[in-house]
C-alpha cells in the first residue's frame, strides 16, 4: 500500500502526494470516487498521515482502525 504524506482539497476533490518505496507521486479523486470507494474525505484531509492507498483495488483508501 502507498502511503499518504499529504493532501489538498480542490474545487471537484482531493489530491493526495504519495509514497511508495521512496517514490513519491500525486493521485487525485473525485467526491463521488471516495463515497463510491467507502472512504473518509475527512480522515484524508484532516489526518493524511493514517491513510494508505492500495493500488491493487485501484484508488482503496484505508484507514487502520
Amino acid at each position: 500500500m502507498r502511503q499518504v504524506s499529504g493532501s489538498n482539497k480542490f474545487r471537484n476533490g482531493i489530491r493526495e502526494s504519495l509514497s511508495d518505496a521512496g517514490n513519491k507521486n500525486q493521485d487525485s479523486f473525485t467526491g463521488e470516487t471516495l463515497m463510491a470507494r467507502e472512504a473518509s474525505a475527512r480522515d484524508l484531509l484532516n489526518n493524511p498521515g493514517i491513510c494508505r492507498i492500495d493500488p491493487d483495488r485501484i484508488g482503496r483508501v484505508t484507514v487502520p482502525g
